[in-house]
């Protein structure tokens, strides 16, 4: 059994930041966010975050937007009227 793990990520108040946050939210929901790796340790899967304390850049949400089209996650993907913030847990 794994430990449970708790990221904060602080994007843009901006259309590609909420859209980015929904994106995230959608691969995360799907399981894509983290994997467990040799050691049996949770890391990223290819979407990494910053965490720090300091809000993101456009530059920043550039890159996740790259990053969450590799794993299959695009703007037709998400849901415009979704909610962008809270919480969110998977099972």
């Amino acid at each position: 059994m794994y430990k449970a793990l708790t990221e904060n990520v602080h994007l843009p108040y901006s259309v590609n930041g909420i859209n980015v946050c929904r994106m995230l939210k959608l691969a995360f929901q799907r399981k894509l966010m983290f994997t467990i790796n040799s050691d049996g340790a949770i890391v990223y899967n290819g979407i990494k975050l910053r965490s720090t304390d300091y809000e993101m850049t456009e530059i920043d949400c550039t890159r996740l937007t790259t990053q969450l089209k590799a794993k299959g996650i695009t703007m037709a993907d998400i849901d415009t009227n979704d909610e962008f913030w809270g919480t969110v847990t998977v099972d």
